[in-house]
């Protein structure tokens, strides 16, 4: 190989040599986008890396880590490829020749890795590097965390390890993480190899070249960054504590005794149940639906006065809205709204100034319906689609925010875990997928295809079944705070009862027509509605954050369940755990279900809609991972059992809810988890 050479890793792999000008190093460059955690993606990689190194005529290397930032299917698949980047960022680290990291794009997590491996790093404009381990109950392996802190010092390093973002190149170069950004990158990296080079042959020194071990230079500082970093954790998952800890150790151990440490964290943290859990939800977000079939949204968009939130979604996304009123003030109060929807957007730094008044400048508004005469595409709220649907001219897409529809269903999510879910409700047919593929995208949402037939939309027949599971526990011996605390325990945003009072009682909330007639039914016709009465399943208190028992409803619990026929229940009432247990078990069901209908595609699809819709714990999974997460085809069969033991001593109005579908007992014979 000529010393000029370019080594190139094109797709699939294959490895090729370019001629250059001069007296260059050999630069490799990873051409194939792969899973970011995908061994396959490192092996050729490696190989070429090995050839340059041993050919005598090539003097340094250029590794192009750019790489896309695509999460792993489970903890023990990262497991095993971190294993293998900490092997190849040691060869880097080690090499006879100078290794330059050219950062082209965006480099993530193992492969950001490898560029702190490098002996310096070039970046373009448009780079960046970012570790998402932290998100997934990890901390960054190969040596990441060791790396980091000796090239940047304890703050910089886990502000970038901490954050599970991309940190751009600049911000990076700031930091001390990046010695260069340029927009002529990779001739930067080329001329900074070669100067490598001739500085280890005796030639003058790279100006800029620093110590890699300049971050460990003020000790003191070191180690206050990493006790302030620590008093700023809050929670109980172990990755957080673990990534400081691991910090620290660059300080306090020899880089070998650290790597080992590293690597000996990693592995704990890979077996938790977080760990499982998170890693399992990524991949549910990861999967999410091929966009490719969305179809472009013609604007303006028709939308009534009730749907301010997803007018401001696709004002923001480039979408004009064209907004019908009944009369001005509803119009103003739509308009008020949207504003205010737009100044949070620009305080929460989601917009910029110039991004709110370009959105602005594709809204108007109107009280003749006869002017809708051009829009293709209409959105409203249940009462105001019969307006639309004779406004709009014939063959227009007609959406609304209930089901079933002559056209698509939305759902839009106010995101509990902080993920922006769009269920789209659709016949299955084609364009109807399309257009709603195209909607979630114009507002910056992740979609939900779901095909409910005449049913409920998922998420609130998910909301419906944990509702009905908490009436139920409260005849079998709990009380509305008990079960509020215990599902609050398990990290449950809020807890069902008091989400209920919040609703109002009045069955108003989608997905509340599946309850059955009970106590719900009986506190609302007592004038108990909810929190805004300050009196529904929970007694509110002026001035209280949470609820209390009453007296009151206590004594209509123990009458309903004379009325139901169950037997008074044992001193103590139920514990914590089988309220979880049940309730979990509840969710876990009416999942089943909806799988077997066909209703959505995955499991992860459901555990997304826990975490948007009912503030399920993220680092739990979803109730369709939590159902196996004891052990696979084991914790399926004891959460059957649990639903089949619970029906068959439930009177038959209330076992039907328990009974367990078929599906699982499908799952468990091919044992196979949800």
């Amino acid at each position: 190989m000529a010393a000029e050479g370019i080594a190139r890793i094109g797709p699939g792999g294959a490895l090729g040599w370019e001629a250059g000008a001069g007296e260059q190093p050999a630069a490799l460059v990873l051409g194939d986008p792969a899973r970011l955690y995908d061994l396959a993606a490192l092996a050729p990689l490696a190989a070429a890396l090995d050839r340059a190194l041993a050919d005598r005529a090539v003097h340094a290397v250029v590794l192009d880590l750019a790489h896309p930032a695509t999460p792993p299917v489970t903890a023990l698949d990262l497991l095993a490829a971190e294993a293998g980047f900490a092997v190849l960022a040691a060869r880097i680290a080690d090499a006879p020749k100078p290794v330059v990291a050219l950062i082209s794009g965006p480099v993530a997590g193992p492969w950001a890795a490898l560029a702190l491996a490098a002996a310096l790093r070039v970046a373009a404009p448009g780079g960046g590097i970012g570790f998402p381990e932290a998100r997934l109950g990890l901390l960054p392996g190969a040596g990441a965390t060791q790396r980091a802190a000796r090239l940047a010092g304890a703050g910089a390093a886990l502000q970038l390890l901490l954050a599970g973002r991309m940190v751009p190149a600049a911000e990076a170069q700031a930091a001390g993480l990046i010695e260069m950004v340029t927009e002529a990158a990779l001739p930067a990296a080329r001329a900074a190899a070669a100067a490598l080079a001739a500085a280890r042959a005796g030639g003058a020194p790279v100006p800029f070249a620093r110590d890699p071990q300049r971050g460990l230079g003020d000790p003191a500082g070191f180690l206050a960054a990493v006790a302030g970093a620590r008093a700023r954790l809050s929670g109980d998952l172990p990755a957080p504590w673990q990534i400081v800890d691991c910090v620290e150790a660059a300080l306090l151990l020899p880089e070998a005794g650290g790597l080992a440490f590293e690597r000996a964290v990693f592995e704990a943290l890979a077996a938790t149940p977080e760990a499982q859990a998170l890693c399992w939800m990524a991949a549910a977000e990861a999967e999410g639906w091929d966009m490719a079939a969305a179809a472009p949204v013609p604007g303006p968009v028709a939308m009534t006065t009730e749907a301010a939130d997803p007018a401001a979604d696709l004002l923001a996304g480039g979408v004009p809205v064209r907004l019908l009123g009944q009369d001005v003030p509803a119009l103003r109060t739509a308009l008020e709204a949207i504003a205010a929807l737009q100044e949070d957007a620009v305080a929460a730094g989601r917009m910029t100034e110039a991004a709110r008044d370009a959105a602005w400048d594709r809204l108007s508004a109107t009280t003749d319906a006869t002017t809708l005469a051009g829009c293709q595409v209409g959105i409203a709220a249940d009462g105001s689609l019969a307006v639309l649907e004779g406004a709009l001219p014939p063959g227009a897409l007609l959406a609304g925010f209930a089901w079933p529809l002559p056209g698509i269903g939305l759902q839009r999510h106010a995101p509990l875990d902080g993920l922006p879910l769009l269920e789209i409700a659709t016949d299955g047919s084609s364009p109807a997928l399309a257009a709603g593929l195209g909607l979630a995208r114009a507002m910056g949402r992740v979609a939900l295809p779901c095909q409910p037939g005449s049913g409920a939309l998922p998420g609130p027949r998910l909301r419906a079944a944990l509702w009905q599971a908490a009436e139920d526990l409260l005849l079998l011996g709990a009380t509305p705070a008990a079960v509020d605390a215990a599902l609050r325990g398990f990290g449950f945003a809020t807890g069902p009862f008091e989400a209920m009072d919040r609703a109002g009682l009045t069955r108003q909330a989608p997905g509340t027509e599946r309850l059955r007639p009970g106590l719900m039914a009986q506190l609302a016709a007592a004038g108990r509605t909810g929190l805004s009465r300050r009196r529904g399943f929970l007694a509110w208190p002026e001035g209280a954050a949470q609820g209390t028992d009453d007296p009151g409803v206590l004594a209509l619990i123990a009458e309903e369940r004379w009325v139901q026929g169950l037997p008074a229940p044992h001193q103590g009432g139920i514990t914590r755990a089988e309220i979880c247990r049940l309730a979990l078990a509840a969710l876990a069901n009416e999942g089943a279900r909806m799988l077997s209908a066909g209703v959505v595609a995955s499991a992860g699809a459901l555990d997304l809609l826990a975490g948007a819709t009912l503030g399920f714990p993220r680092h739990r999974g979803g109730p369709m991972h939590w159902a196996g997460a004891s052990g696979g085809r084991t914790g399926l069969l004891a959460m059957r059992n649990t639903l089949k033991a619970k029906a068959e001593a439930l009177p038959p109005q209330m076992a039907g809810f328990w009974a367990p579908d078929p599906l699982w007992d499908r799952r468990i014979r091919a044992g196979r988890r949800f």
